[in-house]
């Protein structure tokens, strides 16, 4: 299993809650993988700041158990559970790769705010982007952009933040792309300035290489290492 994807019902008032994650062989024993995980929808000047995920660690057990420590209960919450599939590399966390862009300038928009330029190392088929704010109690509405080409390219937007309340700390969740973007310009447009810029971590589909050998050896290396 990879995570938990969590669900309920949108009402007009703000939720926040904690969980805690077993899990179990036979449903008798069991064994704690997350201790405490945030999950909340808060409404903070027009936009809605929403952390639905819960991260875990590597398991094969069959049965999980969610508890929760706090907080009122969740109207009609659903529970989805992600799960390692080698026989599905897009949503496999045994293939994908995770790559820091780095961050190059930024500049006034034509249309209001601030672009931020990110470069990767390469030209990478992103398939999903996590922006995290450098200050704390902090929230922005971010574009996403990608240069295909000569052209940049609007990919999505999502409301970033970073709380802290005591010692309880929430950041966003990561923002999947629709499908793989292949670009190594990357930009983030907001309306109000972010100083220190926030950082962009891009999750890609790394190329993977079939051989069949003819023949019989020396081979030559052609590619790779």
């Amino acid at each position: 299993f990879d995570r938990l994807e969590s669900a309920w019902s949108m009402e007009d008032r703000d939720r926040r809650t904690r969980f805690a994650v077993d899990a179990s062989n036979d449903l008798e024993h069991w064994q704690t993988l997350v201790d405490s995980a945030a999950v909340m929808s808060l409404r903070q000047q027009g936009a809605t700041l929403t952390r639905r995920t819960i991260a875990l660690p590597s398991t094969s057990q069959p049965y999980l158990r969610l508890r929760q420590l706090d907080g009122d209960a969740l109207p009609q919450l659903q529970v989805k559970i992600r799960r390692h599939d080698p026989a599905n590399p897009t949503y496999s966390s045994f293939v994908t790769r995770v790559a820091e862009a780095e961050f190059v300038g930024s500049e006034d928009a034509d249309r209001g705010g601030r672009w931020y330029r990110y470069r990767l190392p390469a030209s990478l088929p992103a398939i999903q982007l996590d922006v995290a704010l450098a200050t704390e109690n902090a929230t922005a509405d971010v574009e996403f952009e990608a240069l295909i080409g000569e052209e940049w390219r609007l990919v999505g937007n999502q409301s970033v933040f970073r709380l802290r309340q005591g010692e309880l700390k929430i950041d966003n969740d990561d923002f999947p792309l629709g499908s793989a973007t292949i670009a190594r310009e990357w930009r983030l447009r907001t309306v109000a300035p972010l100083d220190p810029p926030p950082q962009l971590r891009v999750t890609y589909l790394p190329d993977r290489f079939v051989f069949l050998a003819q023949g019989k050896g020396p081979y030559t290396l052609a590619a790779g290492s």
